[in-house]
């Protein structure tokens, strides 16, 4: 087929309070055209929430959210998006 699920784990070391924005690198290539060709949530045991979304600059997965504490979060996630 041509969907692609990625799951798995990120610790992230917010070095100041606010919007936080990773890029992750696909696991299998994809030519991105919009950000909804990507989709998916992450969650950490202290309840930060992250919305995950295609780069079509960059071909990766971003990782959005508002860091509230400035300690190590592992954030749990899950994502999905189409091979192009």
């Amino acid at each position: 087929g041509n969907t692609v699920t990625v799951s798995g784990m990120v610790d992230i070391d917010a070095t100041a309070a606010g919007l936080i924005l990773l890029e992750m690198s696909l696991p299998i290539a994809s030519n991105f055209a919009a950000f909804e060709n990507a989709g998916g949530t992450g969650a950490s045991t202290s309840g930060t929430i992250s919305a995950i979304y295609a780069s079509h600059t960059n071909d990766r997965l971003v990782f959005s959210y508002t860091a509230a504490v400035l300690t190590n979060e592992n954030i749990n996630f899950s994502a999905t998006y189409r091979i192009f």
